[in-house]
């Protein structure tokens, strides 16, 4: 009967190892809605979910267990692949790479897709945990990728709200997604400033950071590739109960080593 309880705590605790393994509970085949956020805010609420927080894009994800749809706030991976508002697509994949856009500087050569780059998750979990929030304050210029000149240069706009901030770290994600190369400017404003280590990838530590990538179905029930968007959440803090648990199964695990030393 031991035997059985040890080999029982054995699996609880391989359990609840794996269980925190995603922080976001998106998977494939979930349906979702994309939408362009409207708002111009940028919020620092560190203990809050990201969907607190205003980023470029909102993303809808629907639950069929409650009915209801659960939104996260993204960032676009592919600048040459849109999205159409509103509409139903589901999700292919999530994963560490992009499966379309541009030919990204980490493309992998075992065509698994666009490799996310450690850059491109400094940003966002910078972001979502409200590193930006002085930069957002005193405002700055972006280029405004739907604005060009005479002779097709991005025009530079100039913002004090949540909007700078939000249209920075997309343009600078792009173009660290090769993208864009004409958005270097973006990324190099954060490499150059004193306020932030870009080289510093320790807050990843905290966070589970993937591409969604996002597909729909022709007539003929083809996929095609819809976009790909970058969502993440702080990976989830074990509670005491669970910490309690994890000692009991090491507990467990010892007791097993020591019988079979006797023996």
């Amino acid at each position: 009967m031991k035997k059985f309880i040890s080999a029982g705590l054995l699996f609880g605790l391989i359990f609840l190892m794996a269980g925190n393994a995603w922080a976001l509970l998106i998977d494939e085949d979930d349906i979702v809605k994309m939408a362009v956020n409207p708002h111009s805010k940028y919020q620092r609420n560190v203990s809050s979910e990201p969907a607190d927080y205003n980023a470029k894009y909102k993303m809808w994800n629907y639950s069929p267990g409650t009915q209801d749809w659960k939104l996260y706030n993204t960032f676009c991976l592919e600048k040459s692949i849109t999205f159409t508002p509103g509409i139903e697509y589901y999700v292919d994949s999530i994963s560490d790479y992009a499966i379309s856009g541009g030919p990204n500087k980490n493309y992998d050569p075992n065509n698994l897709g666009d490799l996310i780059s450690d850059q491109t998750k400094w940003l966002y979990a910078s972001y979502f945990s409200g590193a930006f929030t002085t930069l957002a304050s005193n405002g700055g210029t972006y280029l405004d990728i739907n604005q060009t000149d005479s002779s097709g240069n991005y025009v530079a706009v100039n913002s004090t709200d949540g909007t700078y901030v939000k249209n920075l770290v997309q343009n600078a994600i792009w173009y660290l997604e090769d993208e864009d190369d004409a958005l270097i400017g973006e990324w190099e404003f954060f490499v150059n400033s004193l306020d932030y280590n870009t080289n510093d990838f320790s807050i990843l530590a905290n966070w589970d950071i993937k591409a969604a990538n996002l597909a729909k179905k022709d007539i003929n029930g083809n996929v095609i590739d819809v976009q790909s968007q970058l969502v993440g959440g702080l990976n989830p803090v074990p509670e005491p109960a669970t910490m309690v648990l994890f000692g009991v199964g090491l507990l467990g695990i010892a007791g097993m080593g020591r019988k079979r030393t006797k023996k």
